[in-house]
């Protein structure tokens, strides 16, 4: 083999070296940035689970509170046609009574 080939390879062989060099480099960085966008996701992530779990106890307190307006909702209800059906007997007391006086 020639001087000039063998000075033409290892040329070549540095040209490669360099390149594979630059690329790891490259690959350092991305991995680098890479890792910093997944740890500010899974910061971001955290947050928002956390909120989710604050909306899901204020989400069960209000069905809570739902349940219990409910069962005062149908205790005046009740209340108001136990009033009704009252007021309708004393109605019709009354009017019997004006019929006995008639």
């Amino acid at each position: 083999m020639s001087k000039d080939r063998t000075t033409e390879i290892l040329r070549y062989v540095s040209a490669m070296a360099r390149e594979f060099g630059e690329h790891r480099q490259e690959m350092k960085e991305f991995r680098r940035e890479f890792n910093e966008f997944r740890g500010e996701t899974n910061s971001r992530l955290e947050r928002v689970e956390r909120r989710l779990d604050g909306l899901e106890d204020q989400f069960k307190v209000f069905k809570v509170e739902q349940r219990q307006a409910e069962r005062h909702l149908l205790h005046i209800l009740e209340s108001g046609v136990t009033t009704k059906e009252r007021v309708d007997d004393l109605h019709n007391r009354v009017a019997a009574l004006g019929v006995k006086q008639s």
